[in-house]
């Protein structure tokens, strides 16, 4: 930090670098002591799964993933004291992430030609040679203007570009679907997994087509792009009111395809692309996020015995999907990767905080939100387009339906807390403290039944029921010590 005069016209510089050592490992050796299944209570399995290393497969050192890599950062900002009513914030900051896409792996299906020359698959197969993200810049911008001069109006403002980090469960599913693999015995007449093991090494068994996790020569990382342009109020001694509104873009956020789907439109059901493999999802950076909000507040604060807030959040909340890691079959990608609601898009939400003290050395302090109902995922049920995949079937084109705007659906929950001081003994102080949550005992609905019918066609008797609640009343009493 480098300061560079005083007062109008002054500069405050900082800059900053940031190195990190990225290390880390996961170990699933799916089925790797074995699972049998019975038909009956008594007998022998009919059948035996078992879960045996490619490379390796005497040991299960195979089911282990690991990752390692380096990220760095640079930030360089102005705090620029333009006039007595004006500050600028200037800055820009660059991130990177080296060697954190898993690229001295060389997947084994990079050689097999059934799948090698297939146009849907160029650039995806992995040859240890992935591209680093190394052009993350973000720029930043911001103002704040006090426009009477007097301190009792001021308009802020601001723009950004933040970058997120590549996830690292995305090269380990890379990893682990090429060195551990799935064998099925019919009938095996033993219960011994290393007997199992055996037969595979010894090229028995039947090997489950394995599911391949692929990613792009080159992924870029989520970005964010966000704006900002507010105002804030003296109206009175002690009373305030601030307004902002925020508008979030978001894009290259991961969303999986599965080019590898069961198309059951054919007779007998098969694959899209290869029989030799199960689903090949393929992690693409493409999907798209979209948050606006305006946010007001109302503060009113008499001295340090009393304060008051009053808030309310008027926002939208939109995006490709939502909370889903399922990969889409590639055939209905592109109808299900659309800019709709998302399960967080909660358009009303007030908030009433406040804290008093009291006479006696009581202290009371309370929040009370009511928030307008989230819209819940829906599918019809059934398999309409024959894609093996349920989760694309929606009700009239739409991912989400919204539970009707009533006052039962909206979320509603009162906490107070009462303190009290008990003793005070050379600068420490014993207080008591009785706390209730959701005081009024509220039923708060936490989702709904979003499936209309069943797998044959019939209507569910449960769809847009409330499928649970949130929290009930809880009380607490604890003790504290401030010295």
């Amino acid at each position: 930090t480098y300061p560079i005069g005083t007062g109008p016209g002054s500069h405050l510089l900082k800059l900053g670098v940031e190195m990190g050592r990225v290390s880390a490992d996961q170990f699933s050796p799916t089925s790797g002591r074995g699972v049998f299944r019975y038909r009956t209570e008594t007998g022998n399995p009919d059948q035996a799964t078992i879960g045996v290393g490619f490379y390796d497969p005497t040991s299960d050192r195979d089911a282990r993933s690991s990752l390692s890599g380096w990220i760095a950062g640079a930030y360089v900002n102005d705090e620029w004291r333009v006039h007595s009513r004006l500050v600028l914030n200037l800055g820009m900051r660059y991130d990177a992430e080296i060697h954190t896409m898993n690229n001295d792996f060389t997947v084994p299906w990079a050689s097999d030609a059934r799948i090698n020359s297939l146009p849907a698959l160029q650039g995806l197969l992995n040859h240890g040679d992935r591209k680093d993200d190394l052009d993350n810049f973000s720029p930043r911008a911001s103002f704040s203007w006090d426009v009477t001069g007097k301190r009792r109006a001021f308009l802020r403002g601001g723009f950004g570009i933040m970058y997120d980090r590549i996830p690292g469960f995305v090269p380990f599913g890379e990893r682990q679907s090429a060195s551990w693999r799935i064998y099925t015995f019919t009938n095996p007449n033993t219960l011994d997994p290393e007997q199992l093991r055996a037969r595979v090494i010894a090229g028995g068994g039947t090997a489950t087509p394995p599911a391949i996790t692929l990613l792009p020569h080159r992924m870029d990382v989520p970005e964010n792009r966000q704006w900002s342009l507010g105002v804030g109020v003296a109206l009175a001694r002690g009373l305030t009111l601030n307004a902002d509104y925020i508008d979030q873009r978001v894009r290259h956020l991961y969303a999986p395809v599965n080019l590898n789907w069961t198309d059951t439109t054919r007779t007998p059901a098969t694959r899209a692309i290869s029989l030799a493999y199960g689903a090949i999802t393929v992690w693409e950076d493409s999907a798209r996020a979209r948050y606006r909000g305006l946010l007001t507040t109302l503060a009113y604060t008499r001295d340090t015995t009393l304060a008051i807030n009053l808030a309310h959040t008027l926002a939208s909340s939109t995006a490709d999907w939502d909370v889903q890691t399922i990969a889409v079959p590639a055939i209905a990608a592109r109808q299900y990767y659309v800019m709709q609601r998302t399960s967080g898009d909660e358009r009303h939400r007030f908030v009433l905080s406040g804290s008093m003290a009291m006479r006696y050395g009581l202290a009371l302090s309370t929040v009370a939100i009511a928030a307008s109902p989230h819209p819940y995922r829906t599918t019809v049920g059934e398999d309409v387009n024959k894609d093996s995949f349920n989760d694309d079937d929606w009700i009239d084109g739409k991912r989400y339906r919204v539970p009707p705007n009533v006052w039962r659906n909206w979320y509603r929950v009162v906490d107070l807390r009462v303190t009290k001081t008990v003793a005070s003994v050379r600068g420490a102080r014993l207080s008591v403290i009785a706390e209730g949550f959701n005081v009024f005992n509220t039923d708060n609905y936490s989702g709904y039944f979003g499936v209309q019918r069943s797998a044959t066609g019939e209507p569910r008797p449960d769809f847009a029921m409330p499928s649970g609640i949130f929290a009930t009343r809880q009380l607490q009493l604890g003790t504290r010590v401030d010295f």
